[in-house]
């Protein structure tokens, strides 16, 4: 596969929020998440958030004057001396409490006022959601009038450099050996000194071509270590997650290893992992490598492990295993291979069991 960015940031200019007129970065800049990436000037925006706090101070200045207003009445109310008197100041008192319901009212609307302009003219400045790299600017959006809703393109790409992807294929015989949060080996292609840890974070569950997916050339269809895949098998998409490290580029071409299966502390056993087994009715067979052609061969089989299964009869240590291919018959030439699984799941036709 090729190390890919996890996401790429992508900022349109926003009309509603006035011109940009100052750009912070330039092509190829790292930023960190916070750093000032371009800066709007909005006269007319400046002036409605001032207009719109004017008017919430205003509004929270008529209800103090109001709820004083009542105060007082009822403590003319209560010294009163003559019912008519209290009479009239209790209806006073029912008019001005109907006013300041009415002014609570009138200031939740001006908050929301506020709260509206706060977020379209607040804050004239966009900033970097990630760490990253500046990988676009459009320089044809700067000080340039638009009309809200005029679709100009992205005027910043900023990409993620905390994490990155590498996007791999498996066949169908591997495809349930591979489980989401599963730890894999990054290899580096040109050299395979150099590895980073990687994690599984999507396996598909529709083979290649259902998910509306390209086939894809030669290339990209080596996987798992470099062992070139059968086209007649169907495969399935996954995605692997790198944490930026040391070497980790956009653009590398790497292998995919897996984890190398688990031997048994008595070297005796024979264990194989369970996609090497055909089963037919009731039976299950091996198909080894003797003199060069492929013989299906009759194993008795015990526990299974861990997508592993004890071989108790039929093969050797000594046997070649043949990577049970939909097209192989009995008598297929085969070449014989010494490295079975030194890139994790990695077979290309034959691999010794040892």
């Amino acid at each position: 596969g090729v190390i890919e960015p996890k996401s790429v940031s992508k900022f349109n200019v926003d009309a509603s929020k006035g011109k940009v007129t100052e750009v912070h970065v330039k092509v190829g800049d790292n930023v960190k998440a916070g750093d000032k990436l371009f800066t709007y000037s909005n006269p007319e925006g400046v002036l409605t958030l001032k207009e719109d706090e004017l008017n919430l101070s205003s509004q929270k200045a008529l209800i103090t004057q109001k709820e004083t207003e009542l105060t007082q009445l009822n403590t003319s109310i209560k010294n009163a001396i003559s019912p008519e008197e209290k009479a009239t100041l209790q209806e006073q008192k029912s008019t001005k409490t109907l006013e300041l319901e009415r002014e609570k009212i009138n200031l939740e609307r001006a908050k929301i006022a506020l709260e509206a302009s706060q977020s379209k003219f607040g804050n004239n400045t966009i900033v970097a959601s990630t760490d990253g790299i500046v990988q676009k600017i459009d320089d044809a959006q700067v000080n340039k009038s638009a009309s809200t809703g005029e679709q100009a393109g992205t005027f910043v790409e900023v990409m993620d450099t905390t994490s990155f992807i590498v996007k791999g294929k498996v066949d169908e015989f591997r495809h349930d050996g591979i489980k989401v949060d599963q730890s894999v080996m990054i290899i580096n292609r040109n050299d395979e000194s150099l590895t980073w840890p990687g994690k599984v974070t999507k396996v598909s569950s529709l083979p290649e071509g259902s998910e509306g997916t390209d086939q894809g050339s030669m290339d990209s269809s080596m996987m798992m270590g470099g062992g070139m895949e059968n086209p007649g098998l169907s495969k399935y998409p996954f995605t692997v997650e790198i944490p930026a490290a040391e070497g980790v580029v956009v653009g590398r071409h790497v292998f995919i290893s897996f984890n190398a299966p688990a031997q048994a502390t008595d070297t005796s056993v024979i264990k194989l992992p369970n996609e090497f087994l055909v089963a037919k009715e009731d039976k299950h067979y091996v198909w080894l490598a003797k003199d060069e052609k492929a013989t299906l061969v009759e194993v008795e089989i015990g526990e299974s492990v861990e997508m592993q299964t004890v071989i108790v009869s039929g093969i050797t240590l000594e046997d070649n295993i043949v990577f049970p291919d939909p097209s192989l018959k009995e008598g297929t030439k085969v070449q014989v291979i010494d490295s079975s699984f030194k890139n994790g799941m990695e077979v290309d036709q034959v691999a010794p069991i040892k």
